[in-house]
């Protein structure tokens, strides 16, 4: 019988022999890359005056300049306030969303270990498929939604879903309750803050729960 070697990650129990070459092919197939890259524009003092032409603002606008011919100065400089409040707004919430799709771009950049063909490697993260088999310890981004298949005292800070920067307890096993967020997945976007963990991707690029 031909021997099969398989993938020993870290100090953990558990064996893991990673995608084969023929489902990687069908992986990709049905699900694409691990990208979560959205064209944004540069969001600059053009951008926030091309902004000021909008329709909302273009409306507050020719409501200002109309009150202003009809003597109406102190409702013309409200609608030109107002004006001026919607269009920063509009600007730094799509700043905002920006940067927030500029950091999944990062993650997804990043070299990550994976188990493929029985061989633990090292991987861009935008190739990761599910199924795959990662290793994650403390200080790495988790870069796909995962399952936590063996874990070593890992706790993982999950503020870009809930916004709030507290160390959340990740164990191995099923979490039944009815809680969005489950004790045995790691989300993408998470970090690692203490511990390591060996998780199965479920869920990748505009697939997972941070997007």
């Amino acid at each position: 019988l031909q021997e099969v070697f398989m993938a020993k990650i870290s100090n953990f129990t558990n064996d893991y022999v990673g995608l084969t070459n023929t489902e990687l092919a069908d992986n990709k197939e049905m699900f694409g890359r691990n990208d979560f890259i959205t064209p944004m524009p540069n969001y600059d003092l053009r951008y926030f005056f091309k902004s000021a032409l909008r329709p909302m603002n273009l409306i507050l606008l020719l409501t200002a300049l109309a009150c202003f011919m009809g003597d109406k100065a102190l409702i013309a400089l409200i609608m030109l306030i107002m004006a001026v409040i919607y269009t920063a707004l509009n600007f730094f919430s799509n700043k905002g969303i920006s940067r927030h799709a500029q950091s999944m771009h990062d993650i997804s950049v990043r070299k990550i270990k994976a188990v493929r063909n029985d061989t633990l490697c090292e991987i861009p993260a935008d190739t990761l498929l599910p199924s795959d088999i990662i290793y994650l310890k403390e200080g790495d981004t988790v870069p796909a939604d995962c399952t936590v298949l063996e874990q070593n005292d890992l706790t993982v800070d999950e503020a870009i879903l809930t916004g709030v920067h507290i160390s959340v307890i990740k164990t191995a096993e099923i979490d039944n309750s009815g809680n969005k967020l489950k004790s045995n997945y790691v989300y993408c976007g998470s970090k690692i803050v203490s511990g390591e963990a060996v998780c199965k991707v479920f869920a990748i690029g505009k697939r997972t729960m941070c997007v």
